[in-house]
Order: C-alpha cells, then structure tokens, then sequence
C-alpha cells in the first residue's frame, strides 16, 4: 500500500471513530415540568397524552425539527413555591426526574415551570397568599438549587394562567385580592430572570400569552366546576391543555433557537 493509500484510509478511520464517538445528545431535549394541578392535567380523564406537558412536547419535536424530546411531568395538585423550595420533597423529586432523564437520553436539559395559581389564594394551599416578593424569593431559591444541580441547563418560567374570579374549592381564591396577587407574579418572575441571567444562568420568561387566552376561552377550553360561590373556571380541559401545551412550546422552541 503506498503512502496515499495509507493516509486515507488513516483519515478514512479516523472518521469512522469521530462519528462513533460524537454525541448523538445534540439531538435530544429533556424537558421537565414543575407546576401544580394544572401541569399535573388535574381535570383530564387521561392525563397522558393530554395534559399540557404531553402537548408541549409533541410541538416541540415538530418546532424542532430532527430533535428528540423527553419529558417528565412533575405538577402536583395544590402545590404552591412553598413546595417547590429546595428542601422540600418537589424539589427532590424534580432533580430526580432530570437525573433520569439525563441519564436516559443525554442531551440539552430544559425545566419549564408554571407555579403560582395556588400561590395566590387567599387561604388553602400551602403558604398561601404568598405576596410577589416572597413569590420571587421562593422562585429564586429553586432555580439557585436546580442550577447548582444543573449549571447548564435552561429554565422558562411561564406565567401563571387566569382563573375566574368566584374560584372557591377547597382552597378560595375568589375576589380581587388574589388575581391582583396572582398577576402580581408577572413582576417577579421578569425580575427573577434577570437576576439569574446577571448571574450567567439561562433562564427566561417563558409563555405570557395563555393568561389572555383562558380569560377570553374559559367556557370553552376550562371545566365548568362547583364551587362554594357558583360554577368557576380554573383546569383546562382537554382543549384548554391542548392551548396551554402550545403556548408553551413556542415560547420554549422561540429560546431554544426552534421555529
């Protein structure tokens, strides 16, 4: 064999060995998913497929195209940031989820997160009401510990959906006081963003649209529930999940660089 000879198939095997060895993790996404009932698909018969997560990432392998994208739901009914702060079982749970997901299908972790329906309530859930500050303080408290986790992953927080105003359930959230709380949040979680991004950390405000959404389509797309001042409107129906899933996969794939 002469020396051309030699040197390509060297080159020839060479590339063989790069394209064995490079990471077919570019490719993949792992998205996990904080939130409360909401996330969770409290109100669907079938949670999966139908639950936002499930939704959001069907549109995200069409968004971005030629990526894989796995998923993990960690919305828990009745959660509020509380919940969620490092030394609390959520948390735990969430870093355990991305572990596996890691694990699974290394490639780029993303964490989506919704909270702050619960937050808002004047009495019920855990912590509640929790005012903006501390809101924004809860919030910071678990991107802190999700990047100490996680230092390269990349975080949007969407913010929270609208609810009607009569909502009482086992938690009340009726009146003004609690949706001014509720939009409150909007605040913290821009604030919260850009005190992470000082701070060299990805982490964006996701989905601002879908609030409006539910304000305009709550009859069509959230159970008509009973509560202790009439029907009210806080879950997503299948629908309603559908929209919600969509929302946040535009906001995701727009800052992931996707359609």
């Amino acid at each position: 064999m002469n020396l051309s000879s030699r040197l390509s198939s060297f080159l020839g095997a060479s590339l063989l060995f790069v394209a064995c060895s490079a990471p077919r993790t570019a490719q993949d996404v792992d998205v996990v998913f904080l939130g409360d009932s909401i996330t969770e698909g409290y109100a669907l018969q079938k949670p999966t497929p139908h639950a936002a997560p499930d939704v959001c990432s069907g549109s995200l392998r069409e968004l971005l195209a030629g990526r894989l994208v796995h998923m993990s739901n960690q919305g828990h009914s009745g959660h509020t940031t509380v919940d969620f702060l490092p030394d609390g079982d959520d948390c735990r749970k969430a870093i355990a989820a991305a572990h596996e997901l890691q694990s699974a299908h290394p490639g780029e972790l993303v964490f989506s997160i919704m909270l702050g329906t619960n937050d808002s309530a004047n009495s019920g859930p855990n912590g509640s009401p929790v005012d903006g500050a501390s809101y924004q303080r809860n919030l910071g408290a678990l991107l802190d510990r999700l990047f100490v986790e996680f230092p390269k992953a990349r975080v949007f927080v969407h913010h929270p959906i609208w609810y009607s105003p009569n909502t009482h359930n086992g938690a009340d959230y009726e009146g003004e006081p609690a949706a001014s709380r509720l939009r409150s949040y909007f605040g913290a979680i821009a604030a919260v963003a850009a005190e992470q991004r000082a701070r060299g950390r990805d982490v964006r405000v996701g989905d601002t649209e879908a609030y409006g959404h539910f304000e305009k389509a709550h009859e069509q797309e959230c159970d008509a529930e009973q509560g202790h001042n009439g029907v009210f409107y806080l879950h997503p129906n299948a629908a309603g999940a559908a929209s919600l899933g969509r929302y946040w996969a535009k906001a995701i794939a727009a800052g992931l660089g996707g359609s």
